[in-house]
C-alpha cells in the first residue's frame, strides 16, 4: 500500500477482487511518529540524496514536526497520482479509515507490530 500512488483506488481494487466473504491481509508500514523519525533519520545516513525530489515546495521541517507530534503525514503525498508513490507521506491510518468507510467492507483486525501493522478486512 505504500508504494502504490493512489491508496483509495488500490483499495477498492482489492476489494472488488474479493468474493463475498473473503478476507484482506494487508501489511503497512509504520511512517509516523518514532519509527517514521527512525526510518527519516537512518535513510538519510545511509542513502545518497533520498529525499532529493520530495519535498518539492514543502517544509522537511514540517515533515520531521508532524512525525514527532504524530500527525498525519498525508498533506506530504497527496494528491493522489499515477503509478508509485514514496514512504514518506504514507500514514497507515488512511488505510483503515477507508477500509472502515467502505459499506462492503468490515475491519476485522488490527494489529501493531514495530516498524508496522497487520490489518485484515472481510469483504461482506
Amino acid at each position: 500500500m505504500e508504494h502504490v500512488g493512489d491508496v483509495h483506488n488500490a483499495i477498492e481494487t482489492l476489494l472488488a477482487s474479493c468474493k463475498a466473504g473473503g478476507a484482506l491481509l494487508i501489511s503497512v508500514p509504520n511512517e509516523l511518529g518514532l519509527p517514521g523519525l527512525l526510518k527519516y533519520a537512518a535513510r538519510k545516513v545511509f542513502r545518497r540524496r533520498p529525499y532529493e525530489s520530495f519535498f518539492r515546495g514543502q517544509s522537511e521541517a514540517g515533515y520531521v514536526w508532524r512525525l514527532l507530534t504524530g500527525q498525519s503525514v498525508s498533506a506530504f503525498r497527496d494528491p493522489a497520482a499515477d503509478g508509485w508513490g514514496p514512504h514518506l507521506g504514507f500514514d497507515w491510518r488512511v488505510v483503515l479509515d477507508h477500509l472502515k468507510r467502505i459499506d462492503s467492507c468490515r475491519v476485522l483486525r488490527v494489529d501493531s507490530l514495530i516498524f508496522g501493522y497487520i490489518l485484515v478486512a472481510r469483504r461482506t
